[in-house]
C-alpha cells in the first residue's frame, strides 16, 4: 500500500521525468498487476525505446500533465478536492481547511501551506502512505492497538475526503488525456482505492 501511494502520488506531483519513467520500465512496476488498468500500463511502457521514442514520449506527458492539471487554459481534471466539493469549483474551500486539520493531528505540514492547498491529489495520497507505513509500523511491534488506530484514520480519512471526489477526478482525467500512461495512471488509481477499501472493510489489521 506505501508504495502504491507514493507512487502515485508521484505522477501527479510534477511532471514525469525520464528517470523517473526509465527507472518504471527497468523495474516492471507494472507487469504482474492483477488490475485492468494495468494493460494500458504495460502498453505504455513495452512501446517506450529510449533509443526511438523517448524524447517525444516525454513531451507528450509534459503537454498531457499541463493540460489536465496546471494549464494556462481551463483545467481538464483540477487536482484538487475543493474544486470538485464546492459549487463554485474555487481551491483553497472547506475541504481544504479540513484536509488540513488532518495533517495537523499527525503533525504533518506541508512545506508550501501559504500558496498551495492542502487537499491537491498528491498530499492527499502521501497523507495515505504515511497513515499505511505507521500502522505497518505498529504491526510490526505487535502493537495492535495502535495499528488499528491508524487504520480507523485511514477509513475516516477515506470517507470524508479522498471518496468524494476521487471517481470524478479520475473520469476527468480518462475522458481527456492523450496519453496511454495518465489514462491508465488514472484507471489505476480508481482501481486501488477499490482494492483498499475492500481490505480496510474486513478490519483486520493483517490486511492492511
Amino acid at each position: 500500500m506505501v508504495f502504491f501511494y507514493d507512487l502515485l502520488s508521484s505522477f501527479f506531483k510534477e511532471v514525469p521525468q525520464a528517470e523517473f519513467i526509465l527507472k518504471l520500465k527497468d523495474e516492471k512496476v507494472f507487469l504482474d498487476l492483477n488490475f485492468k488498468s494495468a494493460d494500458l500500463l504495460k502498453d505504455y511502457f513495452s512501446s517506450l525505446d529510449i533509443n526511438n521514442n523517448l524524447l517525444s514520449s516525454l513531451k507528450e506527458l509534459k503537454e498531457d500533465y499541463n493540460r489536465l492539471f496546471i494549464g494556462p487554459n481551463k483545467l481538464l481534471a483540477p487536482p484538487w478536492e475543493s474544486v470538485y466539493r464546492s459549487s463554485e469549483r474555487l481551491v483553497f474551500q472547506s475541504a481544504a481547511l479540513e484536509v488540513r486539520e488532518y495533517y495537523l493531528k499527525m503533525n504533518l505540514v506541508h512545506p508550501e501551506i501559504l500558496v498551495s492547498p492542502d487537499d491537491h491529489i498528491s498530499l492527499e495520497l502521501e497523507f495515505m502512505s504515511f497513515l499505511c507505513n505507521k500502522a505497518l509500523e505498529f504491526l510490526e511491534k505487535d502493537n495492535l492497538k495502535e495499528a488499528e488506530k491508524y487504520l480507523e484514520i485511514e477509513k475516516s480519512f477515506l470517507e470524508e475526503h479522498l471518496l468524494k471526489w476521487i471517481f470524478d477526478f479520475t473520469k476527468d482525467i480518462e475522458e481527456n488525456a492523450r496519453t496511454l500512461l495518465y489514462k491508465g495512471i488514472a484507471k489505476f488509481l480508481r482501481e486501488f482505492i477499490d482494492f483498499h477499501i475492500q481490505n480496510l472493510s474486513l478490519k483486520e489489521v493483517e490486511n492492511v
